[in-house]
């Protein structure tokens, strides 16, 4: 395995890590409690972060692999990797998320959606790390970056993971955050 898969590997455990560390001894008061009426609870953003971790999953496992990258996708790919990874650091300025991942109430309790999120995750750990096919010669598109290749797609995962990771942070240094 090349060295660029092992290290983006390598950050998909981490960012997972991390994610689920910044939520692992919430009470559920601290679990939806939102600091303002438009600001996301710890709930909310974790639904979403398992929103998009379990489409990316379903993207990359069943269908992206099908057919390689035409030329012209394979050169709106290039040198996109560090655009993902800055913008999605980049708390700046807050990003509204597409329809299909908002928080809905999918999953009942924090177990449960931490275990939805673990389970997508391991699988895009694993099919990187079995995928035998270069995964820059595949891609599909993105809403806001466009078209991604397939390493694209998997340090967008990381790299989501780490700014919503970023956010609950956030939430849970908040001065009236439930004790």
């Amino acid at each position: 395995m090349e060295q660029s898969r092992v290290i983006l590997i390598d950050q998909l455990r981490e960012s997972s890590r991390a994610f689920l560390d910044s939520m692992s001894m919430l009470t559920p008061a601290q679990w939806v409690w939102k600091g303002r009426p438009d600001r996301w609870s710890v709930s909310e953003t974790a639904e979403h972060v398992t929103a998009v971790e379990t489409g990316i999953h379903r993207l990359l496992t069943s269908r992206i692999l099908e057919q390689p990258a035409s030329a012209e996708q394979r050169l709106e790919t290039e040198g996109k990797d560090a655009i993902v990874s800055s913008a999605m650091l980049d708390r700046s300025a807050p990003r509204l998320a597409p329809e299909r991942v908002r928080p809905t109430g999918r999953w009942a309790t924090s177990a449960e959606t931490m275990q939805r999120f673990t389970e997508s995750r391991n699988g895009l750990i694993a099919w990187a790390e079995e995928a035998e096919a270069d995964l820059r010669a595949f891609s599909a598109p993105h809403p806001v970056f466009g078209m991604l290749d397939a390493t694209q797609w998997l340090l967008f995962a990381a790299t989501h993971a780490e700014r919503h990771t970023h956010q609950i942070v956030e939430i849970t240094e908040q001065p009236d955050f439930p004790v």
